[in-house]
């Protein structure tokens, strides 16, 4: 069996793989050597260990240095990650009836108003 790690920073939703390991006694170890060194730099890094059918085994947080089992099979990385519906303000805005949904189009608008005062 193999198991692999990844690494993701907080701030972030990626997760990039380091390295695939034999035994789990390995990835462990590197796992503890990357958390040390995050924690003395101040990052903020989440670390999981799947095994090699991509079930979630552990997860490594620098923030509470403790570790969260998982058994749940059905997480896998990779499909869904990082995607998700962000709507932006522009979409949202309350306009009064009559004026355009389009951003673009209303900086032209402004545009050509400043240039004719």
């Amino acid at each position: 069996m193999s198991f692999y790690i990844t690494k993701q920073f907080k701030q972030r939703r990626e997760e990039t793989k380091l390295e695939t390991f034999h035994t789990k006694d390995e990835a462990l170890i590197l796992i503890n050597e990357k958390l040390d060194f995050d924690k003395s730099h101040r990052m903020q890094t989440i670390y999981r260990l799947y095994d090699d059918l991509d079930a979630l085994l552990q997860t490594f947080d620098t923030d509470t240095s403790t570790t969260v089992a998982k058994s749940d099979s059905s997480t896998s990385s990779g499909a869904g990650k990082g995607s998700g519906f962000n709507p932006t303000p522009f979409n949202t805005a309350p306009r009064p009836s009559g004026v355009p949904h389009n951003w673009i189009s209303d900086e032209k608008k402004d545009r050509e108003d400043e240039k004719k005062d």
